[in-house]
């Protein structure tokens, strides 16, 4: 968590929509889906199912706040599972892998 928080922190707020090319994500949209990924991972183990609905950032430091304000007790929640919910299967897309597996992935 910490190194994604350095790495959300680091994306300069005043060039958001350098891309390198027109096939990458520009800055602000790679630093949301980077937080936003995590979380979506997180709740789908906790929830026992994966919703995509990813926020819009204005800015990294929205990216950066919704990564911290959710992603602590998601962990949180997903330390306190018990093993009978972590094996069992999840689907996502053509996925169908264990809790455990996809925290793994992730």
């Amino acid at each position: 968590m910490a190194a994604t928080c350095r790495v959300l922190s680091a994306v300069p707020a005043d060039t958001v929509n350098y891309k390198p090319s027109e096939k990458c994500m520009s800055g602000l949209a790679l630093a949301g889906h980077i937080a936003a990924a995590e979380v979506f991972f997180l709740s789908g183990v906790v929830n026992g199912k994966f919703e995509w609905a990813p926020p819009e950032f204005k800015a990294p430091a929205d990216a950066l706040a919704y990564f911290e304000q959710n992603v602590p007790g998601l962990i949180a929640a997903a330390r306190d599972l018990p093993g009978a919910k972590l094996i069992e299967t999840l689907t996502m897309g053509p996925m169908n892998l264990s809790g455990v597996d996809f925290l793994a992935l992730n």
